[in-house]
């Protein structure tokens, strides 16, 4: 975490008219988190982590601020033609949840070599839903069978050897992220799989508020939480197969 954007939130808060702790509490943390974290801005940096996206969230929420003011993101200052991406935010989310999704964007335009918002979304309404013409995307996300309305989870058809899966449990393997949905409460199982039938009737791409996970990785004997928010688009295969593409990124990898 960059000790500026933290010093940023400092003058924030003073700006709110108040303390510190009463916005630490405000936002579910520690009364002494954001003192805490200003001092370490001031005085020692190195020693700053990355928030989780939901203190973020919360922080941006209740000083009644963008994502993109809090983060220190200036915003577009050109006119441009309407993006895709931007018009399902607007429509499905909140202010918050949109202004997150616009950092992050930007973010991916300029530090990741995985395809943007933009670019995968401009691809899929290019082919009209198709699985076709992926070859620079189609790595950076995977493919889960549409459930049927009688099952209770999801079933993944394949893992992109750049999507977040991959680099989570150590390759592409589809069995590894089978086993990984199997360990998932049946609640959340059931969720998920209500979540990808709708996504496979709508007409429109779905984004998901921020996720979160935990992952226990057998090779380094530890454990993993994976902060992150996914974009599901039906898609067509060639031979009239229908998935759901399924592209996750984390959200701590764009506040650093």
């Amino acid at each position: 975490m960059d000790a500026q954007i933290v010093l940023r939130w400092e003058h924030l808060v003073k700006q709110s008219g108040r303390s510190a702790r009463a916005v630490s509490t405000a936002i579910g943390c520690n009364p002494t988190y954001l003192g805490q974290q200003f001092a370490k801005a001031k005085n020692a940096p190195q020693t700053l982590s990355d928030p989780s996206v939901t203190v973020a969230l919360a922080l941006a929420r209740e000083l009644d601020r963008s994502v993109e003011d809090l983060m220190g993101v200036l915003p577009d200052v050109e006119a441009t033609p309407a993006n895709g991406y931007r018009d399902e935010l607007h429509r499905q989310s909140g202010k918050v949840i949109s202004d997150l999704m616009n950092t992050v964007n930007r973010r991916m335009e300029a530090y990741s070599n995985r395809p943007t918002l933009e670019d995968v979304i401009g691809w899929w309404r290019s082919t009209s839903g198709k699985l076709v013409g992926a070859s620079k995307i189609e790595e950076a996300f995977d493919l889960i069978n549409v459930p049927s309305f009688e099952s209770e989870t999801v079933i993944p058809e394949r893992v992109g050897a750049m999507s977040l899966a991959a680099e989570t449990l150590h390759g592409p393997s589809v069995d590894r992220l089978t086993k990984l949905v199997q360990s998932l409460p049946k609640s959340d199982q059931s969720n998920l799989a209500s979540t990808y039938r709708k996504a496979a009737l709508s007409r429109n791409p779905v984004f998901s508020e921020p996720l979160q996970i935990d992952i226990f990785s057998p090779q380094n004997e530890y454990e993993q939480t994976v902060e992150y928010i996914r974009l599901l688009l039906p898609i067509e295969a060639s031979a009239g197969t229908r998935f759901i593409l399924n592209y996750c990124f984390r959200i701590n990898d764009f506040y650093a």
